[in-house]
């Protein structure tokens, strides 16, 4: 049995780490400042992680057997 909403939920934290180097990747190359640069990429990298950890950590504690979605 394959859960869709499992499915959907790491499609779309596959998105947002996407979304967080693409952030990254511009905010390097756009700065004209380097140290602030790196700064700013600090603080995303401190304040992304800690809320991607604590969506994944309540994700964890949802019952996902509730959802009984069968593809055949």
């Amino acid at each position: 049995m394959i859960n869709i909403p499992i499915i959907l939920y790491w499609i779309l934290s596959t998105l947002i780490l996407v979304t967080s180097g693409m952030i990254i990747y511009h905010i390097w190359v756009y700065y004209l400042n380097r140290t602030l640069a790196i700064f700013t990429i600090a603080l995303f990298l401190g304040v992304s992680a800690f809320l991607f950890l604590a969506n994944l950590a309540i994700a964890l504690k949802v019952d996902w057997n509730i959802f009984g979605f069968l593809i055949f």
